[in-house]
C-alpha cells in the first residue's frame, strides 16, 4: 500500500534532484540556443476582434439602410396621402 510520508517526500526529493542537475556544457551556448526560439505569433485575438468590429459594421450600416427605408416609406406615404386628399 504505498509507505508514510517520509518515504514520499524522500521520494519526490529524489525526483527533484535528477531534474535539477546541472547541465553538461558551457551556459552562454545555452543561451545562444535560446535566443534562436521562434515563438509563433498568436493571431487569434486580433482575428477574433477584426471579427467583432466586422458584424459590429455590418449591423450599424444595416441598422442604417433599415432607417432610410423607414424614412423612405414615411415620404412615400405622405405623398400618396397629399395626392388622394
Amino acid at each position: 500500500m504505498g509507505g508514510g510520508n517520509g518515504q514520499k517526500s524522500k521520494m519526490a526529493r529524489e525526483r527533484n534532484m535528477e531534474k535539477n542537475k546541472a547541465s553538461k556544457g558551457s551556459q552562454l551556448e545555452a543561451n545562444k540556443k535560446a535566443m534562436n526560439i521562434q515563438v509563433p505569433a498568436p493571431f487569434t485575438p486580433t482575428q477574433c476582434h477584426s471579427l467583432y468590429i466586422f458584424f459590429f459594421y455590418l449591423q450599424f450600416t444595416f441598422l442604417v439602410d433599415t432607417i432610410m427605408i423607414m424614412i423612405s416609406l414615411r415620404t412615400l406615404v405622405l405623398q400618396i396621402v397629399t395626392l388622394i386628399a
